[in-house]
């Protein structure tokens, strides 16, 4: 059987609403450590002097379940390349700051209690191509103008989807989009209440779902794209497609949220949703 993942990515990454100036890192020796738990981000440290103390995990060098610090590497990348999250790495390396790495230094990149012997991947089967289409309001749709352009457009933004009411690309993220999406898409103010409103019914025996203005992008796209033949041939969505929709936003704006889906959030949650 054929498996198909159509994925509809809201670009929250691609599009910023206010010029920010880049953080300014400190790397010299005497960086103290990050005290909040952000994302590791500093690059390994080089690796110390003949005669220096050995560098930890030495011992381990070679071994399933152990990966060796290479030039450029950080805890955050390791993480993604092993499978793994990036604190698990930290809390079973002993590392105090996540930010300091050094180059030769051996990481344990398995659990603890893991059988290194017996741990493998596997491809999955016919997994096809897999195709990223960044969704966005048309009242924002900074990514999509730009797409047409080819370059940078900045657009007037006014949306009832206040997370991505952004109107200027970000210009680390554009080279990146530029090159590696299939098309741009964009999606009307005026179909997010139907998919807000169905998830708070459920109308289909499933738990009911709070997802707000923003967070329901994705499935009301999905919803219009399932009633327009044309686009679902585009998207190649049939009986046996699967589609993962990710919603990370609930009742953000609850005056909003009750006036669109008639319900609280409370409401919603308890089975009684108008």
């Amino acid at each position: 059987m054929r498996w198909l993942a159509a994925l509809l990515v809201v670009a929250l990454a691609g599009c910023t609403s206010s010029a920010r100036k880049a953080p300014v890192e400190d790397r010299s020796v005497a960086a103290k450590p990050a005290a909040a738990a952000s994302a590791p981000s500093a690059m390994a440290a080089p690796a110390p002097e003949a005669g220096a103390k050995p560098l930890p995990g030495i011992e381990n060098a070679g071994k399933p379940g152990y990966y060796t610090v290479k030039t450029g590497d950080t805890l955050l990348r390791i993480a993604l390349d092993t499978g793994q999250n990036w604190r698990d790495l930290a809390r079973w390396n002993n590392l105090d700051n996540p930010n300091l790495v050094e180059v030769g230094q051996v990481l344990r990149v398995l659990p603890p209690n893991a059988d290194a012997g017996v741990v493998a991947t596997r491809a999955v089967p016919n997994a096809g191509r897999v195709e990223t289409r960044p969704l966005e309001p048309r009242g924002a749709a900074c990514l999509y103008e730009s797409g047409k352009a080819g370059r940078i457009v900045q657009v007037p933004a006014h949306t009832e989807m206040s997370c991505l009411d952004a109107g200027d690309p970000s210009p680390l993220a554009w080279p990146i989009l530029k090159q590696g999406v299939a098309a741009f898409a964009v999606i009307e103010d005026a179909v997010i209440a139907d998919a807000m409103t169905l998830l708070a019914r459920s109308p289909f025996g499933d738990p009911p779902v709070v997802a707000g203005n923003s967070a329901i992008a994705g499935l009301s796209a999905l919803l219009s794209t399932a009633r327009d033949p044309a686009q679902r041939a585009a998207l190649k969505l049939g009986p046996e497609s699967r589609v993962l929709l990710v919603a990370s936003e609930g009742d953000a704006d609850r005056d909003s949220y009750r006036a669109i889906v008639g319900s609280t959030a409370e409401e919603v949650w308890a089975g009684r949703a108008a």
